[in-house]
């Protein structure tokens, strides 16, 4: 099982690589949540992509110290959810 997980998560950090090159120079507002207790993630991506971005985009980060990686299933999902619709409500985010 660890090792499958391994794999997987050498896929993703892969996967990343052309993600990251996209997006650089982005200018429309970006929504960017954290789930702290993330157990398969590394916890402070969020923050290096929101630290990335900031100087050509307007970033909103969140940060959710007790959710786990399905943010949506735990409690933590409907405070995201809030945070989502205010995002989309916002001035900022002419999307």
């Amino acid at each position: 099982m660890t090792h499958h997980i391994s794999e997987m998560l050498t896929a993703i950090s892969e996967y990343t690589i052309p993600v990251h090159d996209a997006i650089n120079g982005l200018t429309k507002p970006v929504f960017i949540a954290q789930a702290e207790a993330d157990e398969l993630l590394d916890r402070t991506i969020g923050r290096q992509l929101a630290d990335y971005l900031a100087p050509s985009a307007p970033v909103t980060y969140h940060s959710y110290p007790d959710a786990p990686h399905v943010m949506t299933y735990s409690p933590a999902g409907r405070q995201l959810a809030t945070d989502i619709a205010t995002f989309f409500d916002s001035d900022t985010s002419n999307y």
